[in-house]
């Protein structure tokens, strides 16, 4: 397999169009398009910029020795990680929702925090009642691990629709702030106005 037949490989394991392979980069895709084919050989430029943007170990881009991907090294490259598969795949509410968390202030991160430690402590006084329910109503160990599966389904659906309200009501508290932070500013510049006319008067 040649250098390019191995960049081709590992553009579809990640699921991109030559295009979008080629903007992730900043090059054009008529140079993927050629480096594919073998029309031309990646300079090793283009090469150290293919390893550093899409985490693939140059061992195996120049000579194919596996593994193909570098291994997550930390928390910091694992959540870059993360990020780079909601904007490749995730779907509109998670792309905008980790948006919007990009502009957290400190108040916004508080009201996260609290959201997420009161749903929590919530959801595990359920779980604790409900399974001790289950298990004095004589439900078997494989009913109960069935029951926990299609729990967890519906809290998954609860926990989306509860975010995306959360999201919905940051967004409302971020606007009121900012009609009101111009509200003061439209009226600073009035009485500076009308200061001004009465010193000229």
């Amino acid at each position: 397999m040649t250098i390019g037949e191995r960049i081709k490989k590992m553009r579809k394991e990640l699921n991109l169009t030559q295009q979008g392979f080629a903007e992730r980069m900043n090059l054009k895709q008529n140079t993927i398009t050629r480096i594919e084919t073998g029309s031309t050989s990646p300079s090793p430029a283009v090469i150290s910029l293919i390893c550093r943007t899409f985490r693939v170990r140059e061992e195996w881009l120049r000579e194919g020795i596996e593994p193909m991907f570098r291994k997550p090294s930390g928390n910091a490259e694992q959540v870059r990680e993360w990020l780079d598969g909601i904007f490749e795949k995730g779907s509109k509410f998670e792309q905008s929702f980790v948006t919007a968390m990009s502009h957290f202030t400190d108040k916004e991160w508080g009201i996260l925090e609290r959201f997420l430690i009161d749903l929590k402590a919530e959801q595990e006084a359920e779980d604790a009642a409900e399974k001790a329910r289950r298990t004095s109503a004589g439900f078997t160990a494989e009913e109960m691990a069935v029951y926990e599966k299609v729990k967890a389904a519906i809290e998954q659906e609860a926990f989306d629709a509860e975010t995306a309200a959360l999201h919905a009501e940051l967004n409302r508290q971020r606007e009121a702030e900012k009609r009101a932070a111009s509200a003061s500013s439209a009226e600073s510049s009035d009485t500076a106005s009308l200061i001004g006319r009465r010193g000229t008067a």
